[in-house]
C-alpha cells in the first residue's frame, strides 16, 4: 500500500480518504438497514439516511475547499519561484506571504533564500570589481618593472661595452 500511496498526488490522497470515509460510512449505513426491523425503525432508517447524506456533501465541501485553498497558496508560490527562474534569476523579486501557516512559512523561507542568494551576488560582484582593479594595477606594476628591467639591461649593455 505504500508504493500505491506514493504514486498519488496530495490531492488524489485526500479525496482517496475522503472516498474511503464515505464508502465507511455507506458500509454503516447498510449493516444497519439489514439488521434493523424496517417496519419498526422506518422513521430512524430515513433519519440516518439524510444524515448519511449531509455529512457526504459536508465532507465534500470541506475537502475541495481545502485542496482548493492549499493548491491555490502552493500554486502561487510554484508560479513565483517559475517566474523568478524565468527571468534570469532576477533576485529582488519576493514571494508574497499571504499567512502564517506552513505555506506562509515556505513563501518566507524562500524570500529568505533570495535574500541570501541575493546578498552573496552583491558580495561576488564587488569582489569581481575589486579582483579587476587588482589585475589592473599588477599589470600596470608588471609593465613598469618589464620597463626598469629594460633600462637596467641596457645600461649594463652600455657599461659592458664601454660607451
Amino acid at each position: 500500500m505504500k508504493g500505491f500511496r506514493q504514486n498519488l498526488t496530495l490531492e488524489r490522497q485526500l479525496w482517496f480518504v475522503f472516498a474511503t470515509v464515505v464508502a465507511l460510512q455507506l458500509l454503516s449505513f447498510l449493516l444497519v438497514l439489514f439488521n434493523v426491523d424496517r417496519s419498526e425503525h422506518g422513521g430512524l432508517l430515513i433519519g440516518l439516511f439524510v444524515i448519511l447524506v449531509l455529512v457526504g456533501i459536508l465532507g465534500w465541501l470541506a475537502v475541495r475547499g481545502f485542496v482548493q485553498q492549499l493548491f491555490g497558496s502552493i500554486g502561487r508560490v510554484t508560479a513565483t519561484l517559475k517566474d523568478i527562474a524565468g527571468s534570469g534569476g532576477d533576485l529582488t523579486r519576493r514571494i508574497p506571504v499571504h499567512s502564517s501557516d506552513e505555506i506562509g512559512e515556505l513563501s518566507a523561507a524562500a524570500n529568505s533564500m533570495l535574500d541570501g542568494l541575493q546578498k552573496i551576488m552583491r558580495e561576488l560582484k564587488e569582489n569581481t570589481a575589486e579582483l579587476a582593479a587588482s589585475a589592473v594595477q599588477l599589470k600596470q606594476g608588471a609593465d613598469e618593472n618589464a620597463h626598469v628591467s629594460n633600462e637596467v639591461a641596457h645600461a649594463v649593455q652600455r657599461v659592458s661595452e664601454g660607451t
